[in-house]
């Protein structure tokens, strides 16, 4: 809490997961939809892209160059890899 600022106030910040296996080829697959590829266990637990974890260092480069910056208490996500992997790679300790 900055200086001033009421403590009983929070701040809650979202990030959707950055760009996983299932994201890229439920855009390049022509079968993707029509063969249920989504349901297949590579895929519900997808990993990051490259271009997935660039887009994590890029959130973290931001974050660490942002002055107003707190750096959170907590931070929640689901079990899955790509969200794991996500806020591991984009809220690393600076």
């Amino acid at each position: 809490v900055s200086e001033g600022e009421n403590d009983d106030e929070q701040t809650i910040i979202f990030v959707r997961h950055a760009e996983g296996w299932h994201n890229k080829h439920a855009i390049e697959l022509p079968n993707w939809h029509s063969d249920r590829l989504g349901l297949q266990e590579k895929y519900r637990d997808a990993n990051l892209t490259p271009d997935g974890i660039e887009q994590c260092h890029a959130l973290a480069n931001r974050i660490e160059n942002d002055p107003n910056w707190i750096q959170p208490d907590v931070v929640v996500v689901s079990p899955l890899t790509r969200t794991i992997r996500t806020a591991t790679l984009g809220f690393r300790d600076g």
